[in-house]
């Protein structure tokens, strides 16, 4: 059976890519994304001149039907078997997979719709979850007939064109359609998909965002602090805040300290890397080192929950939400920093303790660190693997030595 560029259905530069998939018994050459060609020969190697090369002459090559899940079935000998044929075998075996129908030609809008049933089992707040729907509102009225088989970089370029001037950001939009084709890669609807390429490279503006979170500098954040006690703040919506501003991590990850995290004997909450924004498996869970000020507020903390009923004391979460599989929402705490003037909100923080590490001095490797930042230096990011916790402990310590100093009289004993 001859092969030659046009009939393989797929660009050079594409093909050349595929021919790289080695595996134990040769190399793999996908054609479609249910249908590949094992060739079973050790110098994969002659392969990379195309031109017209007799597949069938390699003892063993053998069409595969992929089923999405990274799982291949063989389907007959190559020299036996024509690419059409194959192609026929494959969409019958993918119709029969997915009980009727071809997984690749389901509706974008069923599968979208299928990930927003998800979202509201995560616990996701009501303006997140309103939010949410009116994405896939739109995209369903934009490209909801279309198979996602068929969503490609182009279709998504159209979408985010049309909603140029649309309320909803063209940045969370294209969030969505990048994890409704997640979901469908999961579900085994498709193979792959290559829209995060499209995620890096598409250049959309940031819109309403301007220079990034609001913040405050620290001298500034006594007047935050007050204001906020004399909007009747609660005690533990200030143990939140608190805690935020010391231990320098975002919002939602704070939010979901576990009892289990934290080690008073070294001194150290260790964050596992699920829990974090940054959730490569490749890297260490993010240790932070805790000053004496953060171990009295964890201690006051844990006095405050002692007076809970005993089944909220049975969570694992130092923030106990309504039931003891839960934990409490930051949104008291965003809505009224932003009911008092919006000058700062919560990720803010964050930022208010970097411009203080910087005007320090903080060496910026040290500095990044603290907030569970990668910087971008080459290869020397590849090499450097220490997570720099001796150094960052007395920064971390210095750093809650001027937050307490800047607290209002009646808030000192929370880190006494």
């Amino acid at each position: 059976m001859q092969f030659d560029e046009k009939n393989l259905g797929i660009r050079q530069q594409t093909l050349h890519f595929k021919l790289r998939r080695k595996t134990k018994c040769g190399v793999r050459i996908d054609f479609e994304p249910n249908l590949a060609l094992m060739v079973n020969c050790r110098n994969a190697d002659v392969l990379y001149s195309i031109g017209n090369i007799d597949f069938s002459q390699h003892a063993g090559t053998e069409w595969h039907w992929l089923d999405g899940c990274g799982n291949s079935f063989s389907m007959g000998l190559c020299a036996e078997i024509s690419l059409a044929e194959a192609r026929i075998r494959a969409d019958r075996l993918s119709y029969e997979r997915f009980g009727g129908i071809n997984g690749s030609q389901t509706a974008f809008a069923v599968e979208a719709l299928s990930w927003l049933k998800s979202k509201f089992c995560q616990r996701l707040s009501q303006i997140r979850l309103r939010r949410l729907q009116i994405y896939i509102e739109n995209l369903i009225q934009c490209m909801g007939e279309l198979p996602v088989g068929k969503v490609c970089a182009l279709e998504v370029k159209k979408v985010i064109a049309k909603i140029r001037n649309n309320s909803w950001h063209q940045r969370d939009c294209l969030s969505v359609i990048v994890q409704i084709m997640d979901l469908a890669v999961e579900d085994g609807l498709i193979e792959r998909h290559g829209l995060y390429a499209l995620k890096r490279s598409l250049s959309i503006p940031r819109g309403v965002h301007g220079r990034g979170f609001k913040f405050c500098r620290l001298e500034n954040l006594t007047n935050v602090l007050e204001k906020l006690i004399d909007g009747g703040f609660k005690e533990q919506h200030f143990h939140i805040l608190l805690l935020q501003a010391l231990l320098c991590v975002r919002p939602g990850e704070c939010i979901k300290i576990e009892l289990s995290w934290y080690n008073p004997k070294t001194g150290i909450i260790t964050f596992p890397r699920s829990a974090m924004k940054v959730k490569d498996p490749r890297l260490d869970d993010f240790r932070v080192p805790v000053a004496v000020q953060v171990h009295n507020l964890l201690q006051r903390c844990l006095q405050l929950r002692r007076g809970l009923s005993k089944d909220l004391q049975r969570s694992v979460f130092l923030f106990p939400g309504k039931d003891q599989h839960g934990h409490l929402s930051n949104d008291p705490v965003s809505r009224a920093l932003k009911r008092m003037d919006g000058s700062i909100n919560l990720h803010g923080l964050r930022k208010m303790a970097r411009t203080w590490m910087a005007e320090r001095g903080i060496p910026v490797e040290i500095a990044a660190k603290c907030l569970d930042h990668e910087l971008r230096l080459g290869a020397d990011s590849f090499y450097q693997r220490s997570d720099l916790l001796d150094k960052r402990k007395a920064v971390m310590q210095d750093y809650a030595d001027a937050v307490e100093a800047v607290l209002p009289q009646k808030l000192s004993y929370l880190l006494n």
